[in-house]
């Protein structure tokens, strides 16, 4: 988590991209004390890296309501990657403290495998991840819900290769199965 190395990290990505800048950039879940930004100097390089047009947003992952607290707090954050779910509900709280900031909140659903044909299974994690997004948006929040299709790994490759087919066709072709499945169960994806 050393902040010497952002700038180093970030322009290696930038140049492997052939990008110019990211979207956003995340520290992932980091240890606690990292959240403050009046204590270290992470943030001053996150708020160069914007000024700079490299990353338009930044933030980090966290667990709990009062380390989203002190970053929102204590940062110019503007991205946060919450752990939240039925069993693990401590960051609800945050959502409530967006709502007042005018800060948007990203719902992201986990990406399903399509090397294989598409089932229910494929999909359950979108019915939660529905239901919070709609919950908060009947609440007043700005929310975006998004997700995709994981596209790349062995399986991926091993399958097309037995169907003799590219793996993005492969793909292309049980994307659409899902986002089929998507359209007809009403999911509400803003993308």
């Amino acid at each position: 988590f050393g902040s010497d190395y952002i700038r180093t990290s970030l322009e290696g990505s930038l140049k492997r991209l052939q990008m110019d800048y990211v979207d956003s950039l995340i520290i992932h879940n980091p240890p606690s004390e990292y959240f403050d930004g009046t204590k270290n100097d992470h943030y001053e390089i996150l708020d160069k890296l914007v000024e700079e047009g490299k990353i338009r947003a930044y933030g980090a992952s966290l667990d709990t309501y009062e380390d989203m607290k002190l970053l929102l707090d204590t940062t110019n954050s503007k991205v946060i990657e919450a752990f939240f779910n039925i069993l693990h509900q401590d960051t609800r709280r945050g959502f409530e403290m967006a709502k007042e900031k005018k800060k948007k909140i990203l719902v992201c659903a986990a990406w399903p495998y399509v090397h294989a044909v598409s089932h229910l299974g494929n999909v359950v994690p979108f019915f939660s991840a529905d239901v919070l997004a709609r919950f908060y948006r009947l609440k007043g929040c700005d929310v975006e819900f998004v997700s995709g299709s994981d596209q790349h790994g062995a399986a991926m490759e091993f399958e097309a290769k037995k169907l003799g087919i590219t793996p993005q066709q492969l793909v292309d072709k049980n994307h659409q199965i899902v986002e089929k499945f998507n359209k007809e169960w009403g999911m509400s994806f803003t993308n």
